[in-house]
This record gives C-alpha cells, structure tokens and sequence, in this order.
C-alpha cells in the first residue's frame, strides 16, 4: 500500500512491527559499514521500541564494535530509581547484548539538568554527525 511516495506497511503484531524496522536497520546499518570505519546510532527508549530493540539484538551480522550509540531522551529526577530510566531499558534490552563500541546515555539524575544537557550536547557534536536516527 502507498501513500504517495510512501510505503505503507501493515504489520499482524508489535513483533512483527519490531522485526521488520529492525531487519531495516541492521540492512542499513551493514551497508554503510561496508563503506566506513565507523557509525553513529541514536536510539530512543519506551515501551514503543521494546520489540524493536530486542529484534535488532539478534542481528549478529551487525558489526556493533564498529558503532557508537546514542540515548537521546530520558526522564530527569534526581529521586527516580536507575530501572525507571530509559537510559536502562536501553541498555538491559540492547547495549549489554550487542556491546557496541561505546554507548553514551543522558543522566537521568543529573543534580543540574542544564549541565547534563549541556555535557550531551556536547558529545553529540563532537561526534562529528550521526548517521543512522
């Protein structure tokens, strides 16, 4: 199905939903590696990505210690536990599993959130760009 010029996909279930985003990225993901030493992935956490995550795991093709990763939203208080953070998920479900080259996540608990901010923002430009969003 199109929608002008885009691809309309229905999916049976999120697993599905999750399987065929990530079978995307990971072909993605190979094609550029197979032209640079290096890439920069944003991922986002909630529960919207769980599928997607735990999919994109399963691709040992991916050579992930040639890529760094980047968490780029989370809640901020001072006084939520770790596990409630998005920067977790992230980690629980995807980084422990493929071990990128380095994975950089926002401190959810940061004492000064303009400082955090700050600080990510500065790790993302000096990342000299992303490639894959």
């Amino acid at each position: 199905m199109e929608y002008g010029k885009t691809e309309i996909v229905l999916c049976q279930s999120n697993e599905d939903l999750g399987a065929r985003a990530a079978n995307d990225v990971a072909r993605c993901v190979t094609n550029l590696l197979a032209d640079r030493d290096e890439l920069r992935l944003v991922f986002a956490a909630g529960e919207s990505q769980t599928t997607f995550l735990e999919a994109l795991a399963r691709h040992d093709e991916v050579e992930w210690q040639r890529i760094v990763c980047f968490n780029v939203d989370d809640f901020w208080d001072t006084r939520m536990a770790r596990q409630y953070s998005c920067g977790y998920q992230t980690q629980s479900l995807f980084y422990d599993k493929v071990k990128p080259k380095e994975f950089h996540l926002v401190d959810f608990a940061a004492p000064d959130a303009q400082a955090e901010a700050d600080r990510f923002e500065a790790l993302l430009r000096q990342a000299g760009g992303l490639d894959v969003l």
